[in-house]
């Protein structure tokens, strides 16, 4: 059982590098809008800078729009611009 709560704290990361990595907001960005209570974690406003989330599992999302975010898929895509 240690070793399953273990792998789940593996998967946690700071919010506001999550929004980072996906690129709605800088680091220090994030934490303004985490601030402001604009970001929620499975429909609950989050307000702590240090919050931890599981970019896999929760739903995460922002006010602009409240579009859910998930990680970009392991493969990469390319524009291949013809003529260039």
């Amino acid at each position: 059982m240690a070793a399953a709560s273990g792998r789940n704290e593996m998967a946690l990361e700071r919010l506001q590098k999550i929004l980072s990595r996906a690129g709605i907001a800088s680091r220090r960005a994030g934490e303004k809008m985490i601030a402001e209570g604009r970001i929620s974690v499975n429909r609950s406003v989050v307000t702590e800078p240090g919050t931890k989330a599981d970019p896999e599992r929760d739903d995460i999302r922002w006010t602009e729009d409240s579009s859910p975010w998930r990680p970009k898929s392991s493969t990469s895509r390319s524009t291949n611009l013809r003529g260039m």
